[in-house]
């Protein structure tokens, strides 16, 4: 346990997906499950839920986009 604990630094891990999407990720099955195993031996997980930053942004601009393509073909260009 010392190994993994002493003298190292704190790690922050963000993702959209839950754990067990990871495998679509990663494709080796028993590498996720080591991997996730490591992450959370001596860690704190948390959850924040709602929709995210760069969502809003990315569905924002789709918006923007999809307006202008109306705009353009409703006046020929």
């Amino acid at each position: 346990m010392r190994r993994y604990v002493d003298g190292h630094k704190p790690i922050l891990v963000t993702t959209n997906r839950i754990f067990q999407g990871w495998n679509e990720v990663f494709l080796r099955g028993s590498r996720v499950v080591t991997l996730v195993e490591r992450l959370v031996l001596s860690s704190e997980v948390l959850t924040i839920g709602g929709k995210f930053y760069r969502l809003k942004g990315a569905e924002d601009t789709a918006q923007q986009r999809a307006r202008a393509r109306t705009k353009a073909k409703s006046t020929g260009r």
